[in-house]
């Protein structure tokens, strides 16, 4: 099969965007819920704090019966109950007389303010000296405060954090609906491959799979569930099998190999066969990856990504990644170190390393063959140069794609 109608980035990404996952709802516990999507919005059941609290160790009043205290004129308060945690005050508290509490201590209806303890001397069991006035509700965490019944505290489809679980369990809430993590389904195509983990000896001719395990941890990465369908053959019948059973089992599914025109390629016929729409793009104008397909049948992406390993990766953070995360990349611009070649009508990603230079950013490229995986352990991010360019000039500024955990952040973008 020749190549269809080599399409732009530009018009792969909105057709990536374009792609509805529609992952299954399921109620869970607020523990097992961090980084996962929220699938209602979560209005608050109670009031935070639910009634007036202290906000430090000390004594409650009512702030006119310490008025003008000081350390040279203190007042003297009587002391009517020690407010025990996690109980309610037995009494109300009367004028000229006190309450001791502790930080978050429930106080009672009548208290306007806490004195601080640093700012008092018991002088016996049921008095105390107070050395600093206080203002009205002064050292008061009052009730609703912080959140107030009825609130909105998180909207449907935000990112699930730890600090958003604990707030729902100060309020009581302890399950919440989100959506199913995304399956993801990988298929490695190839006669070729063997398996990393296998205890076979490499054989001349043989490759070991590294996409395969590539995609897995790239996957994971996303917070998505990867399920590896493993090494299939280069034959046609058996091909469509494994992939009908991916699609139906997963909400996205990625081969690697079997893109190109090669005679062995089945990739599009496999997936014409399974059902409409079909391939929607096969050939992309971009090195490396142009071989790329994506497809879909019924409601499932299918993405046919190149044998080659470094493409691979890097259409998987171009595309895939794009549609599971709905994250664009971050990207700065900076000087090259050296002229770059380019030919026009494609846009190429290049690896480059950062190095920081007189208090410039400098992207030097790694040139490596099409296939070099060491390259991509190597690289800082990639340098793009767009589709009508003929490459860049030394001193010329690029985007750059960051690759975060790379070892840059910390040494040049201080």
């Amino acid at each position: 099969m020749a190549f269809l109608s080599v399409k732009s980035v530009e018009e792969v990404e909105s057709l990536v965007d374009s792609f509805n996952l529609n992952p299954d709802i399921e109620e869970i516990d607020i523990v097992d819920s961090v980084n996962l999507t929220l699938a209602e919005d979560v209005y608050a059941s109670i009031s935070l704090p639910p009634y007036n609290r202290s906000a430090v160790d000390g004594y409650c009043v009512k702030w006119e019966d310490v008025s003008g205290a000081s350390e040279a004129l203190p007042i003297f308060l009587k002391i009517t109950e020690d407010v025990q945690m996690g109980q309610a005050p037995l009494n109300a508290l009367e004028t000229d007389c006190c309450m001791a509490v502790a930080t978050g201590s429930m106080l009672p209806p009548e208290a306007t303010s806490v004195v601080m303890v640093e700012h008092s001397e018991r002088i016996s069991e049921d008095e105390v000296a107070i050395y600093n006035s206080v203002a009205s509700y002064e050292n008061i965490l009052k009730e609703g405060e912080d959140v107030k019944k009825g609130d909105l505290l998180m909207k449907k489809d935000q990112q699930i954090t730890s600090f958003n679980i604990n707030l729902l369990a100060a309020l009581g809430i302890n399950k919440i609906k989100v959506y199913k993590k995304i399956v993801v389904g990988i298929l490695s195509t190839g006669d070729e491959l063997i398996e990393y983990n296998t205890d076979n000896e490499l054989n001349f001719g043989k490759i070991f799979n590294s996409n395969g395990p590539g995609l897995i941890a790239a996957v994971k990465s996303t917070g998505a569930i990867p399920r590896y369908y493993g090494i299939i053959e280069d034959e046609f019948s058996i091909l469509k099998e494994a992939l009908d059973k991916a699609v139906k089992e997963c909400d996205i599914v990625i081969l690697t190999g079997g893109t190109s025109v090669g005679v062995k390629d089945f990739v599009t016929a496999a997936i014409e066969s399974l059902g409409k729409p079909g391939v929607l793009v096969h050939g992309i104008a971009i090195k490396p990856g142009k071989p790329t397909i994506i497809g879909k049948v019924d409601d499932v992406p299918i993405f046919g990504l190149s044998g080659n390993p470094v493409s691979a990766m890097i259409c998987f953070d171009l595309f895939v990644n794009r549609l599971l995360t709905k994250v664009k990349p971050e990207t700065i611009v900076c000087a090259v170190s050296r002229n770059i070649p380019s030919s026009g009508g494609r846009q190429d990603y290049i690896p480059v390393t950062l190095t920081k230079v007189q208090d410039k950013i400098i992207a030097s490229p790694i040139f490596a063959k099409s296939n070099s995986i060491g390259s991509l352990t190597k690289m800082d991010g990639l340098l793009v140069i767009p589709k009508d360019s003929e490459g860049l000039e030394e001193g010329n500024h690029g985007k750059v794609i960051l690759y975060k955990g790379k070892g840059w952040e910390d040494d040049l973008l201080k």
